[in-house]
């Protein structure tokens, strides 16, 4: 399956995250403000956003979807994030 792709535009970058995103994707899902709609206001551990991240790898490879940083273009700064994942028990 080839790579997937990264878009740009003047003001915004989207690509596909990884594991060395862990740090920016953990500072941004355990954001208060983040959590408290993200994750119910579950606190998500590093390991476990790591394991969300090692995931999304394995799903670009195999599949050809998983989570996709966006970034501001002009500092690279993770802004957020969208994508798609397996459900849970999903065999897809």
């Amino acid at each position: 399956m080839p790579a997937a792709p990264t878009l740009t535009t003047p003001r915004a970058i989207l690509r596909p995250l990884g594991t060395t995103d862990l740090d920016a994707v953990h500072a941004l899902w355990t954001d208060p403000d983040v959590r408290r709609y993200l994750w119910d206001d579950v606190f998500i551990s590093h390991a476990q956003a790591g394991e969300a991240l090692a995931t999304s790898e394995q799903n670009f490879a195999a599949r050809g979807f998983g989570l996709w940083g966006i970034a501001l273009a002009d500092r690279g700064t993770l802004i957020g994030f969208c994508g798609a994942q397996v459900a849970s028990g999903g065999d897809a």
